[in-house]
């Protein structure tokens, strides 16, 4: 009887766990029937566009040019003396100034267009240089009549008195040698003799003080860099600066290495502003030019363009959702653009590139 019990029990154990078992299902099956299912979606993405644009359709193209001060050469006296004292590298020497010494005597620098090929004194005879000599010493303030080409006694007392300031005998003369004429300030460069050298025509190398950038450019571009355009010139530290062409050369072969020689056009560029070229002298830099092909043109991108069968091309336009294909007759290529010269499109259509 007690065995019955046990059995009966037992069974009414394991319908009720099939029946908690069966609710825990059923609640299952509900629970992910009431869930809904994902849609695919019937939506394409929108494509990449660019607007058609109006205007200039600009070739741009870079070129290597070297920055560095205008005019190098090198300056000196006629051979003799023992050369003393060298002004330092990189000293600008203006009107008056010193450039090195010969037997401690300075030799200085004086501005004007000629050299000086004969002794300054009195008595000698009317010229161009007495009136060059006259400007410099009207300048540094030491000659008070106007200028001319006459040297007079009041020329002898003037150079009498730059004489005393500077230390020399004062003889009222200036012999070859104690002078170096130049049409501006000089910039040293380098020493070409040292202290303890006889001083020679080549005593130093000096340069003006206006940096410029050469360029040999190729002739298909020589369009971008018309005489007095504006360019944009890159130093090496990644900063621009503008820059006018104020010389355009002849062509001329230039030697391009296995390749042989090739057709350049020599240009010379000058900073707008001299300060915006920092401290760099002496090194390469990158020359931006740019030509203007078309002007006021309708303009796409190259990568919208669709090759057709025929030979001609198409573009793809966006138009109320919907990309339409559009016939095109092309103009004028540059800078990844094209100009449009026929074809149903206009300023502000959104161009298909992908």
């Amino acid at each position: 009887m007690a065995s019955v019990r046990r059995r009966t029990k037992i069974w009414i154990a394991a319908v009720a766990v099939v029946l908690v078992g069966g609710a825990g299902a059923s609640a299952l099956v509900w629970s992910g029937a009431a869930a809904p299912k994902p849609e695919a979606s019937n939506q394409t993405p929108e494509p990449q566009t660019v607007p058609a644009s109006r205007g200039n359709l600009t070739e741009r193209s870079r070129g290597t040019g070297q920055l560095g001060f205008d005019n190098p050469r090198t300056v000196g006296v006629p051979g003799g003396g023992i050369i003393t004292r060298m002004t330092d590298r990189g000293t600008v020497v203006d009107r008056g100034g010193e450039l090195f010494r010969i037997e401690e005597l300075p030799v200085n620098l004086l501005i004007g267009d000629l050299p000086m090929w004969r002794a300054f004194a009195l008595g000698m005879s009317d010229g161009a240089d007495v009136l060059m000599l006259e400007q410099n010493l009207h300048e540094l303030g030491y000659f008070t009549d106007k200028p001319d080409k006459k040297f007079t006694e009041r020329t002898q007392k003037a150079i009498v008195a730059w004489q005393k300031k500077l230390g020399r005998e004062q003889t009222g003369t200036i012999e070859p040698g104690q002078v170096v004429f130049a049409t501006g300030p000089l910039r040293i460069a380098d020493h070409k003799l040292k202290v303890g050298d006889p001083a020679g025509p080549e005593t130093l190398a000096v340069t003006g003080t206006t940096k410029s950038v050469s360029v040999d450019l190729e002739p298909k571009f020589a369009s971008a860099a018309p005489k007095d355009g504006e360019v944009q010139v890159q130093l090496p530290d990644g900063k621009s600066f503008t820059g006018k062409v104020v010389e355009v050369g002849a062509p001329r072969e230039v030697d391009s290495g296995p390749a042989g020689k090739e057709l350049r056009i020599p240009i010379t560029i000058v900073p707008v502003d001299q300060a915006a070229t920092g401290s760099f002298a002496d090194v390469k830099v990158s020359v931006l030019f740019e030509r203007v092909v078309v002007t006021d043109a309708l303009l796409v991108p190259t990568a919208a363009l669709l090759a057709t069968p025929g030979g001609g091309h198409n573009i793809e336009v966006l138009r109320g959702g919907k990309r339409v294909r559009v016939s095109v007759t092309l103009g004028s290529f540059a800078d990844g653009q094209v100009s449009i010269d026929e074809g149903d499109v206009k300023e502000g259509d959104k161009v298909v590139i992908s």
